[in-house]
């Protein structure tokens, strides 16, 4: 599944039908749907993003063939969905549709996808179809910050430290040091305690 960037990108796209015209050459009509995020948000845990469709016509120029009014509808994850009427001329290449936007809430490992789905139906020509298609959007990243039982001790007592990850499946690195020496506890996940090392104390 594609990754979202700043930049709309091509999700899907279908063949739903084809027009003709006298002394045309009959053409096939595409819908299309695109999507992307906009911003990221690392305290919220949230990206905005936006969704888009369009009708390509395969071809270029100014020639288009004229239809009566359709529907078009638009939705996706985060964003309200829309629907309604537009004109029903074809013209080639491509011609947006519908654009919305929205904000998803990613999950506690800062992951998230957004699925996108279009329809377009008209008449006389009898082209009609939806699609759909999803994608990932970046991973946000999120901080543990350890808390301490103490300050401070006397030689010869502990200090625990407490690890608030977002997501336990979240593995950690620690460093501590006594003076100029130091010490480091590889990756460790919290289910399994810092014991799982094998590394809860060292002599200096």
């Amino acid at each position: 599944m594609a990754t979202l960037t700043t930049s709309y990108q091509l999700i899907a796209s279908k063949n739903i039908g084809t027009i003709s015209g006298s002394g045309v050459a009959t053409k096939t009509v595409y819908l299309r749907i695109y999507a992307k995020y906009t911003s990221q948000s690392i305290a919220n845990n949230k990206s905005n993003v936006a969704y888009k469709s369009a009708l390509y016509v395969e071809g270029s120029g100014t020639y288009f063939y004229t239809g009566t009014p359709t529907t078009k509808t638009l939705s996706g994850t985060g964003a309200t969905a829309v629907s309604g009427s537009a004109a029903g001329d074809y013209y080639l290449g491509e011609t947006a549709l519908n654009e919305i936007t929205g904000t998803v809430t990613h999950s506690n490992a800062g992951k998230a996808s957004v699925s996108i789905t279009a329809s377009w139906s008209s008449t006389p020509w009898g082209v009609s179809g939806s699609v759909s298609g999803s994608a990932d959007l970046p991973t946000i990243a999120r901080a543990t910050t350890p808390t301490l039982s103490a300050t401070s001790v006397t030689m010869g007592g502990s200090i625990t430290i407490t690890m608030n990850p977002a997501d336990s499946s979240f593995k950690h690195k620690i460093r501590y040091a006594f003076g100029a020496l130091t010490e480091k506890a590889d990756a460790f996940s919290i289910k399994d305690g810092f014991s799982a090392q094998g590394n809860t104390t060292s002599t200096f």
